[in-house]
């Protein structure tokens, strides 16, 4: 702990009764007590924590490090340069895939087939068709049918 003795000019206490008497007499009965001129009281100083930067060891300047001279660069535009062929790849044999039964259609492949032969004029044949199947509508068929009916559609001329 630290000791702090504060010695106030007598002028400066007259200065700080007058703030005071111009402030509204707030602060003179702090500054004069008993009418005896004593100095405000000043807090102590708290302890603090004071953050010392790192010490870093002396910086040795590093010799220069002797270098060759540099060869003479050629322009690109002077070099002959043949064409590269890119290396071969090896792949391995592809075996053809062999469809293995028939192909598998969806509702909206077939109902997307409809929809062109009836935008080329051939509704009566799809409705005849239909008609084949026993049904009035593309969703009625049974999924089971879409194989058949597919390629009845073809022979219509639509593409599926």
């Amino acid at each position: 702990m630290f000791e702090i003795k504060v010695t106030v000019d007598p002028a400066l206490i007259a200065s700080l009764n007058a703030l005071a008497d111009a402030l509204g007499n707030k602060a003179r009965g702090e500054i004069m007590q008993n009418n005896t001129p004593t100095a405000p009281v000043i807090p102590a100083p708290t302890r603090s924590t004071v953050v010392t930067p790192p010490m870093t060891a002396p910086v040795t300047p590093l010799a220069p490090v002797p270098m060759a001279p540099a060869a003479p660069v050629t322009p690109a535009a002077a070099v002959p340069t043949a064409p590269v062929a890119p290396a071969p790849v090896p792949t391995a044999p592809v075996a053809p895939v062999v469809p293995t039964g028939a192909p598998t259609y969806t509702l909206e492949q077939i109902a997307a087939a409809g929809t062109a032969l009836v935008d080329a004029g051939k509704m009566d044949a799809l409705l005849a068709l239909l008609g084949r199947y026993g049904v009035d509508s593309i969703t009625k068929i049974k999924p089971e049918q879409y194989g058949a009916f597919a390629t009845d559609l073809r022979t219509l001329g639509a593409q599926i």
